[in-house]
């Protein structure tokens, strides 16, 4: 059995201040598991997904337009303080 591990440079972009889900979190985890031996066990993805479809089949079409509009107009956050985002937020959902 294997694990497939799924990371882009790309989610480095995603940027949320002092939000725990930040760049820094994933630069960590990947520390992490270079420093346990782990990375090199993991496989990575390399086959790409259509990313409208695997984000649709989890977020209604509503949110996905509020989020982009969000980004684009540099909102904080799309709901509530805890749903933090970005202005590339809604780019890196859809190119990583």
């Amino acid at each position: 059995m294997a694990t497939l591990f799924g990371y882009d440079s790309m989610f480095g972009r995603h940027v949320t201040g002092a939000h725990p889900e930040c760049p820094q979190r994933l630069d960590s985890i990947i520390s992490a598991l270079q420093r346990e031996g782990l990375a090199g066990k993991l496989l990575p993805v390399t086959e790409r997904v259509d990313p409208t479809q695997w984000i649709e089949s989890v977020h209604a079409s509503e949110y996905i337009s509020r989020l982009e509009k969000h980004c684009r107009q540099g909102l904080a956050y799309i709901d509530t303080p805890e749903s933090t985002i970005c202005s590339e937020s809604y780019l890196v959902a859809n190119e990583a």
